[in-house]
């Protein structure tokens, strides 16, 4: 459910929005491997069925203030706050496949409960000066957002059989994951109108990230939980991050036919990483120069050609450069790495845009990327088949496709979107002691056919498909969906009732298959995404599309965006 309010007097514009939203979904899944120990051929069977409530609140608030037509100054912040209980679980059993009889090991249940409470808030103050007489403008704004994260993990293992032996013993494991993210960012932007053709903007930019991580983890061989700390399994771990950068970026319309434009953004990044009683763990500063360039051609009445170049940067994560990802499953741990450096990637691209048919616009395009210093996820496994997912820098990723945006208007009730990427991949990684390689070729599609109906109703319908991706180990397979809604306009156009329902053929879903030497396994993860959704929404006060002239004369907020239910 969600209600918001816009209200404006004079100079001064305020806005306001609820959201409440609550989750019940199951969640299932399973685990396949098979491993090397030495000359033996084990297997691990692992079945999940799980549950989770999720009850959420989001609120925001802006504030406009509008001194005079040159000058405004705006503030607005939001604050959500959610708690997640989940319910796991798993039925686990190794078997020696090499044995006669293929009988099992080891077998027990694992029973796991999670509690995990998030807050995030965010404030941003902005001011915005207009000089009357050229339309040069310089706007200025502070920005700190926040996310502090508490997850806590009860995990209870009945052991059947261990060792061959049946066996009635049980340990109980807790784990806690305590995060803290702040974010403070300081901007300064200038446009500067040479003239009626040209135009520079220019501006710097500071943030400075705090992240911290606290993981305990307590072990014991009974119901009861024990104030024992594994110190193996359990860190303290902060990561700070200082950045500033200048950037500048010049356009110019040279004709009615060309234009161009041209940029450069400079930064330093300095980054530390901190364990136990704040000791230095790794200290990595950077300085990094992004340049780019786009050329414009239009020709006939409404088509163009265009050719771009530039450089992006992908910096890891938080959660990537935290060494304890997650342990809490002892057969399959996931450890973060703080000596990431970040993925550079050089874009190269051709395209061409055409709006001149009545029904038919489309733009298309060729392009070419380059990844160095790639970030990757790599998985090794031990001779009791325990799998620890590791990520690294370990080499670079080549991407060569086409893609093309299309709108077809077939009649002035249909209307059909459609989005397509065809890709050809290539991937080199070199690990400690392996060198992966893996091409592969990825289509990726989004169509979206809305139709209107009589007495004032429109059916959309929502198709997406992936086809597989590979890894350096591995592959993700196919994934697709389709969702389904039909909206009438009621009460003199002002209510709406919608109806729907998502995924319809219920095939969102997470699978992947990795393989080495010594190891292979498949991993399916589930979620609840058949979802059979209906919702009334009720706007008061008057149409913003139907203001008085007077009205229209005056500077007004946008509307507060429509959160969804």
């Amino acid at each position: 459910a969600q209600i918001g309010y816009n209200w404006s007097f004079k100079k001064l514009a305020i806005s306001a929005a609820y959201n409440y939203r609550y989750e019940k979904r199951y969640n299932d899944g399973y685990t396949f491997r098979s491993y090397l120990n030495g000359s033996a051929i084990n297997k691990y069977n692992q079945l999940t069925l799980g549950e989770s409530f999720k009850p959420s609140h989001f609120g925001r608030l802006a504030f406009d203030y509008e001194f005079d037509p040159n000058n405004t100054l705006s503030l607005n912040g939001s604050y959500s706050i959610s708690w997640q209980n989940q319910y796991e679980t798993k039925q686990n059993e190794q078997i020696n496949f090499s044995s006669s009889n293929k009988s099992p090991f080891n077998q027990w249940n694992r029973i796991g409960a999670e509690n995990d409470r998030n807050q995030v808030y965010e404030a941003t103050l902005t001011y915005k000066h207009t000089f009357p007489k050229t339309s040069n403008s310089i706007n200025v704004e502070i920005s700190h957002n926040g996310n502090r994260n508490d997850k806590g993990n009860n995990i209870i293992q009945p052991y059947n059989i261990l060792n061959y032996v049946p066996i009635d013993s049980t340990t109980n494991n807790q784990f806690n994951n305590y995060q803290n993210r702040l974010t403070t960012i300081a901007q300064l932007d200038y446009t500067l109108n040479i003239n009626s053709k040209h135009r520079i903007e220019t501006g710097l930019r500071s943030s400075w990230k705090d992240f911290q991580f606290n993981a305990s983890t307590f072990l014991s061989n009974n119901r009861k939980p024990t104030d024992v700390l594994d110190s193996a399994l359990s860190n303290q771990f902060n990561y700070l991050e200082d950045l500033f950068s200048l950037y500048g970026l010049w356009s110019g319309n040279w004709s009615d036919r060309f234009s161009t434009k041209f940029g450069v953004r400079l930064e330093q990044t300095n980054t530390r990483s901190f364990s136990y009683n704040h000791e230095l763990l790794y200290e990595y500063n950077y300085f990094s120069a992004f340049p780019s360039a786009i050329l414009d051609y239009k020709f006939g009445k409404a088509q163009h050609i265009s050719t771009s170049y530039s450089i992006r940067i992908n910096r890891p994560g938080p959660g990537m450069l935290n060494p304890l990802q997650d342990v809490t499953d002892p057969l399959s741990l996931r450890y973060g790495n703080p000596y990431l450096k970040p993925e550079y990637v050089n874009s190269f691209e051709v395209g061409y845009g055409n709006d001149e048919m009545k029904q038919l616009s489309f733009s298309s395009s060729l392009y070419y990327k380059m990844s160095t210093n790639a970030i990757t996820r790599y998985v090794e496994t031990n001779a009791n088949g325990i799998l620890n997912v590791k990520i690294d820098n370990l080499g670079k990723m080549n991407s060569a496709g086409w893609e093309m945006i299309m709108n077809y208007k077939a009649t002035k009730f249909l209307n059909i979107a459609l989005n397509t990427n065809l890709s050809y991949v290539s991937l080199e990684y070199q690990s400690t002691n392996s060198l992966y390689s893996n091409d592969y070729w990825n289509l990726q599609g989004r169509c979206v056919a809305s139709l209107k109906l009589p007495w004032d109703m429109e059916f959309q319908a929502i198709g997406f498909v992936k086809t597989p991706m590979k890894t350096p180990q591995g592959t993700i397979a196919t994934n697709s969906n389709i969702d389904l809604t039909l909206r009438k306009k009621i009460m003199g156009q002002k209510g709406i009732i919608t109806a729907g329902i998502t995924d319809m053929l219920n095939d969102t879903k997470f699978l992947i298959t990795v393989s080495d030497a010594n190891f292979n396994t498949e991993s399916l993860r589930k979620r609840e995404t058949r979802v059979f959704t209906i919702g009334f929404r009720y706007n008061l006060g008057k149409d913003p599309s139907k203001k008085s002239k007077l009205e229209k004369l005056e500077t007004k907020p946008d509307a507060p965006q429509d959160m969804g239910m």
